[in-house]
């Protein structure tokens, strides 16, 4: 399930945006958005009517979804899914799902560091 804030939860549980196409393999995270309707009815509702065009307009920013950029299709499942880790098996992707870490700057570590000491618990 797709959240407000775009991530993607699972039984709760967050999932990572990479996202793997069922239907050609693509896997990536920065699938293509697709609007239905037209824009051009769009704006002729608007133009003509205002309610109308509203109604319109509200009915196809709700609509929008993720599509995959290279077939268009609409079955773009979670990389760390249970599904999404038998289809990359399949395929066989290997997928790196961790954001990798990297090592704090040495200024951050001194401030760090600094603030421990000025901060510290004293008895």
């Amino acid at each position: 399930m797709l959240t407000m804030a775009g991530q993607i939860t699972y039984r709760g549980r967050q999932m990572s945006r990479r996202l793997l196409c069922r239907n050609c393999g693509w896997n990536g995270d920065q699938p293509a958005a697709e609007t239905p309707g037209s824009f051009r009815i769009e704006l002729l509702l608007w133009l003509i009517l205002i309610v109308p065009g509203l109604i319109y307009s509200l009915w196809r920013i709700s609509t929008r979804r993720d599509v995959c950029p290279l077939c268009r299709s609409h079955e773009l499942l979670p990389a760390d899914s249970p599904i999404g880790r038998k289809l990359a098996a399949e395929l066989g992707l290997e997928m790196s799902l961790a954001a990798p870490v990297s090592a704090p700057a040495a200024r951050a570590v001194a401030l760090g560091r600094k603030l421990g000491r000025m901060f510290r618990r004293r008895g």
